[in-house]
């Protein structure tokens, strides 16, 4: 898995590559916790376009994520998830903390 990091206003935008499993999400938790906290950030948004996999320990990323951003005021979304990955969220119940949303743009509309 890759991550990338980009910023809008006071936003953190995470951008993933590759499979969000069990063992790649132990090694961006923290990763992604740090690049939080460096910044002023609120929220944080989640790029999934090129998401290729993702199980169980994805959902528990994201939660981790929520409490982060919430201690701040912020929330959490994502954008770009393949139909796969949000049927996944859906089922998971996530999505009613986690927002879903088209694209990029769309999304730092929401959170501004």
């Amino acid at each position: 898995m890759n991550v990338e990091y980009f910023t809008q206003d006071k936003t953190l935008i995470v951008c993933i590559g590759g499979e969000i499993d069990h063992h790649t999400c132990k090694l961006v938790k923290d990763d992604i916790e740090r690049a939080y906290s460096k910044g002023s950030y609120k929220h944080m948004l989640f790029d999934f376009e090129y998401v290729e996999f993702m199980d169980s320990s994805g959902i528990g990323l994201l939660m981790g994520r929520v409490k982060s951003a919430a201690l701040l005021g912020g929330q959490v979304g994502l954008y770009n998830a393949s139909p796969k990955v949000e049927r996944l969220l859906s089922m998971s119940g996530i999505t009613k903390i986690v927002h879903v949303y088209k694209n990029k743009l769309q999304a730092l509309k929401a959170l501004t």
